[in-house]
């Protein structure tokens, strides 16, 4: 920061208090107590929670214009899908929630030894030759270490937590202060390292902070704000807090479903000076019961309460039961118009009402009032607005209570059962772009899927479909893609040996041999035998790019008829040869030239049915498919890769390693995998180990309807599923589910319009 200081950011996924049961809830506020401990004198930690609403013209357009629908080709589908929206808005609203732990150091901290240094002793140092990047690498270093203690104390209360880095930093800035911006220039912040090295490999400024800044901030009045005139936003803090503190004491608060910024802030006291003031308080109160019981009052009820109460506290703090703690909350409302706004207001008002809670409004320091609900920026207001209470008090304001996933750049899934919002995800927010589907037979997750494809195929993303039942045919004509069976009738081909480069010889190399491997069965192939089967297939692929022309199975058995020969060798080629053979079954996998064009099909379905040798195929598609996707002109599009039935499929180890890598590294070529599965044991009983990358590398779990018995304890392992979210699987209605993003649970219910409905069923009616 400017002023010196620095500030770290993680966010934190919460739980569900409307899935936990009334012991797990107290837990949850003693792990939070537990927290607020942690907090170190001169270091406040504060708690951001992002409330935004939106209505369903406002997402429409969002949605429209982030995608450039109307560039798609998809625009009837879209239409159509607005219409839905609107009318489903009609009965549930769009909000997101996003809780955020900001560190602040408001000194600089230069050594793990927690020496504080001053801005003229940084000046000594770097006198002394102390570079800013040294400087600036021990602050990261200590930081890191109490958030790493942070982590570790949410971790205990199975709450998920992620460190932001400086794109997603500033993101949650762009969505304070200016989402419009973001929106109209995602790929800027999105790539911003990259704009970075650029700039300074060319010498020039570069500052991300003109980018969040936005172009102006008018004050209206004495309270509120307006942003770029189309923002208005009114700040306020917590004046009274109430009388007493109890499990839900902030639930209300924070589930206010309006547009706000909350920021609570906790700023550690001294014991010794609190400890001080309680005791000389101790001692008014006794000195005034001694001068009452002297003049024979009748005895005041209320000075003993408080005596005893203040006697408690004190004894707590000698024992450091409690740490002292200043808590200030402060909220920042904001809405379109001056008029919404003040209805924010008062339903704030009234809602402070009910709990004998007040706020008051920053009267004429607005702006600063909008900088304490920043996280980049503090109130320095004049304003007493903090409260003076202890860490067992504090712990009750636990806000991480109620996950309310939703983007306003993001699809439908469904609706939010307790919270009765629209669950909209955009994949590309997540840490991850996979997902999982665990469900039995007639839970719908089918259904859910083929949902998931039209309203992907309506953003422009591009899905591939291993189809294993032949379940997608009539989705697919209905969006124009292709169903393709793959046999020896078929018009369309798939060459497993393409090459999109010479820097993926190494990798097409390792795939060639290990396919030679499986097409040659049980047979073992000696290390050198193995050495010059790499040797032959690595000349071939140089020839080819030479050439600039694709292999085909012939020019590998041509080169390996040129090795020395030996039993093992001769074997390999009769079995290779027979491959080439126009009446084998799996002729045209290894001997035609590909001409289905991954590149401009938006959707192709390949059914596998009926396929013979299925694990053979599959592996083919999935390396024509890795062939696709990394090649560097074909990252524009995002790219979803669908595996139906896949445990059908988890019995071949060249599939499951494909799977594997697809999932770990397909973010980087702008590609996810979504495998459905009907219990999470296949991704964990399987015979070949790295089956379960596919569930741990994944953002989005739905869990249907299954038989919740054979997997709850590996469930439980995985995404701790507490007791009333265990009978809550184990009553679920078809279409519905437990729908699990970066270990934050809701209970889910998919939602289609009529036209979605007759699309995606099953078996519709006659």
């Amino acid at each position: 920061m400017k002023s010196g200081s620095y500030r770290m950011c993680l966010e934190v996924f919460p739980a569900n208090f409307g899935l936990m049961d009334e012991e797990e809830k107290r837990q949850a506020v003693v792990g939070f107590e537990h927290v607020l401990r942690e907090i170190e004198v001169k270091y406040p930690l504060r708690i951001l929670i992002q409330t935004r609403k939106t209505n369903a013209t406002d997402y429409i357009n969002t949605l429209e214009h982030t995608y450039s629908i109307r560039s798609l080709g998809t625009y009837e589908l879209f239409r159509k899908h607005a219409d839905f929206i609107r009318e489903v808005n009609k009965d549930y609203e769009i909000i997101t929630k996003k809780f955020y732990l900001i560190l602040e150091f408001s000194e600089l901290k230069y050594t793990l030894s927690k020496d504080i240094i001053s801005r003229e002793e940084k000046d000594v140092k770097k006198k002394k030759g102390i570079t800013e990047e040294e400087i600036f690498a021990g602050v990261r270093q200590s930081m890191m270490n109490i958030l790493t203690t942070f982590k570790s104390q949410f971790q205990a209360i199975n709450l998920k937590t992620k460190t932001l880095d400086t794109n997603e930093t500033i993101k949650v800035m762009m969505a304070y202060l200016d989402e419009e911006r973001f929106l109209n220039n995602r790929d800027f912040y999105e790539r911003l390292d990259e704009h970075r090295r650029r700039a300074t490999k060319e010498g020039l400024p570069f500052s991300v902070i003109n980018k969040i800044s936005p172009d102006f901030i008018k004050e209206e009045n004495i309270d509120l704000l307006s942003i770029n005139e189309r923002l208005y936003v009114r700040s306020e803090f917590l004046s009274e807090l109430g009388s007493h503190a109890y499990i839900d004491w902030f639930k209300e608060l924070v589930m206010f479903p309006y547009a706000n910024d909350m920021m609570f802030t906790f700023t550690s006291k001294d014991p010794a000076e609190t400890v001080t003031k309680l005791t000389e308080k101790r001692h008014r109160i006794e000195s005034k019961i001694f001068d009452e019981n002297s003049q024979h009052k009748p005895k005041n009820i209320a000075d003993n309460l408080i005596l005893e109460s203040t006697e408690k506290i004190e004894k707590q703090y000698l024992r450091s039961e409690i740490k002292p703690i200043d808590l200030k909350v402060e909220m920042t409302f904001r809405s379109d118009t001056i008029q919404a706004l003040n209805l924010v207001h008062m339903n704030m008002e009234r809602l402070l009402a009910r709990k004998m809670m007040r706020s008051r409004i920053y009267h004429y320091e607005q702006f600063e009032g909008l900088k304490g609900t920043f996280i980049a920026g503090y109130s320095d207001t004049d304003t007493r607005n903090h409260r003076d209470i202890n860490t067992d008090v504090a712990s009750f304001t636990f806000p991480f209570i109620t996950p309310q996933i939703s983007s306003n750049t993001g699809i439908l899934y469904g609706v939010d059962e307790i919270n009765r919002s629209l669950v909209t995800i955009d994949r590309k927010e997540l840490e991850s772009y996979n997902r999982s589907i665990i469900a039995s037979t007639g839970a719908g997750k089918s259904y859910f899927i083929k949902l998931d494809l039209i309203r992907s195929r309506m953003i422009g993303y591009q899905s591939f479909v291993l189809d294993v039942e032949n379940e997608f045919e009539m989705v697919t004509n209905y969006l124009k893609g292709k169903y393709i069976e793959l046999n020896d009738k078929s018009v369309y081909y798939i060459n497993p040996f393409h090459i999109s480069g010479p820097e993926y010889k190494a990798q097409k190399i390792e795939f060639v041999r290990e396919l030679f491997k499986t097409m040659f069965g049980s047979e073992k192939i000696s290390v050198t035998d193995i050495t010059h089967l790499e040797k032959c297939i690595g000349s071939v692929y140089e020839q080819c790019l030479v050439d600039n022309s694709q292999p085909v199975l012939s020019h590998f058995i041509k080169a390996i008829e040129t090795l020395a020969r030996n039993k093992t060798i001769e074997s390999l080629l009769t079995v290779l040869r027979s491959y080439r053979e126009p009446n084998h079954p799996q002729y045209y996998l290894f001997n035609k030239q590909q001409n289905i064009d991954f590149l401009n099909d938006d959707l192709i379905v390949f059914a596998l049915k009926y396929i013979d040798k299925r694990d053979f195929v599959v592996a083919v598609i999935l390396e024509s498919y890795w062939n696709y996707i990394n090649h560097p002109r074909n990252k524009g599009k995002f790219k979803n890769l669908i595996v139906d039935e896949a445990s059908q499929l988890f019995q071949s180890s060249l599939i499951v390693e494909k799977l594997a890598s697809l999932a770990l590294r397909g973010r980087k070529y702008n590609s996810g995998v979504t495998t459905i599965v009907q219990s999470i044991n296949h991704y964990y009983h399987s015979a070949y180990p790295r089956t379960s990358d596919l569930f741990d590398q994944s953002s989005v779990t739905l869990v249907m309807k299954h038989k919740v018995s054979d997997s709850f304890d590996k469930l439980n392992e995985k995404v701790h599923i507490n007791k009333p979210e265990r009978a809550y699987l184990e009553r679920l209605e078809i279409g519905k589910g437990l729908l699990i993003v970066n270990d934050s649970k809701i209970p889910l219910s998919i939602k289609s319009s009529e036209e979605e409905d007759r699309v995606c069923t099953t078996k519709p009616p006659a």
